[in-house]
């Protein structure tokens, strides 16, 4: 599958250390060598659409989870693609603690990303009566387990940011939201 791109958007060739995961990932083709995985849970009900609103905010501020990779004349390049509302899958689970919950986890990091088709970085919520998981998926072309940590930090301020600063003025918004909340990092 060809990639179409906007012709305007400015095409860099990979660093040294991405051509080597590139490398890598050449000769374990199928494989989740170069996944990063990571699971935020919140020990809180949460409202799923602010949650969305964030990491979608995330997404748009942040160059590194748009990158897309593509060959031009057989060597990998890479671009930023133009940011596009992502619709953020969620998950439904009827108790705080049940076995689906690692069922989604796992089938999650099962999914393969294929370098040159996908987006190198993917979200997924899975909702509980009384708490939240994010699970984040991304190609380490684009990330570590240390940007991972970060995501989370920068998720986390903006779904502050939604909640407290941009939407202040709803009226069914409590200012005891996410008060009290446990925010507890899991990087698989």
């Amino acid at each position: 599958m060809k990639k179409q791109i906007n012709n305007k958007l400015p095409i860099f060739d990979l660093s040294i250390p991405q051509e080597n995961i590139w490398l890598t990932e050449q000769l374990s083709e199928n494989t989740d060598i170069n996944h990063i995985y990571g699971t935020l849970f919140i020990n809180k009900k949460m409202d799923i659409e602010f949650l969305k609103i964030a990491l979608n905010r995330v997404i748009e501020n942040n160059d590194a989870l748009r990158l897309r990779i593509l060959q031009k004349d057989g060597k990998p390049m890479q671009y930023v693609s133009e940011y596009e509302y992502q619709e953020i899958p969620v998950y439904v689970v009827e108790e705080d603690k049940s076995n689906k919950i690692e069922e989604i986890i796992q089938s999650v990091r099962a999914e393969s990303i294929n370098l040159l088709e996908d987006k190198l970085c993917d979200f997924r919520i899975i909702a509980c009566p009384n708490c939240v998981y994010i699970c984040v998926k991304m190609h380490h072309i684009v990330a570590d387990a240390w940007s991972m940590a970060q995501l989370f930090v920068e998720h986390l301020g903006l779904f502050y940011e939604v909640v407290y600063l941009v939407l202040p003025y709803l009226v069914y918004l409590s200012r005891d939201f996410c008060d009290g909340c446990d925010f507890i990092v899991f990087c698989l």
